[in-house]
């Protein structure tokens, strides 16, 4: 097995192309995306069910990278997750094909 790293970042659906786009252009090559259902931070509870748009609606971006293209993001996310509503985590995962990351 091979050590890699995980990148999740929780963020409105409205603002899922944007965080793409700037992964996709400091080099992440592949990624996940789920529905975040439902939660509670700061500013309270919330429910992204029954909403129309994707305003409203948070979804969690999941990614397995390097370590070094790890440490380029580390500078780009946080202005951008400082003026948006998005949690970003990172944590040491290992995985058995490590061709495909």
């Amino acid at each position: 097995m091979t050590p890699k790293k995980r990148l999740e970042i929780i963020v409105d659906g409205a603002l899922q192309d944007k965080v793409l786009k700037l992964l996709t252009n400091h080099g992440v090559t592949g990624y996940t995306i789920l529905p975040a259902l439902s939660g509670e931070g700061p500013e309270g509870a919330w429910r992204g069910e029954g909403l129309i748009a994707d305003v409203g609606q948070m979804v969690m971006i999941l990614c397995i990278l390097d370590a070094a293209k790890l440490s380029v993001l580390e500078t780009i996310l946080p202005p951008f997750l400082d003026k948006h509503q998005a949690i970003c985590t990172v944590s040491d995962v290992m995985v058995f094909r490590p061709s495909i990351f």
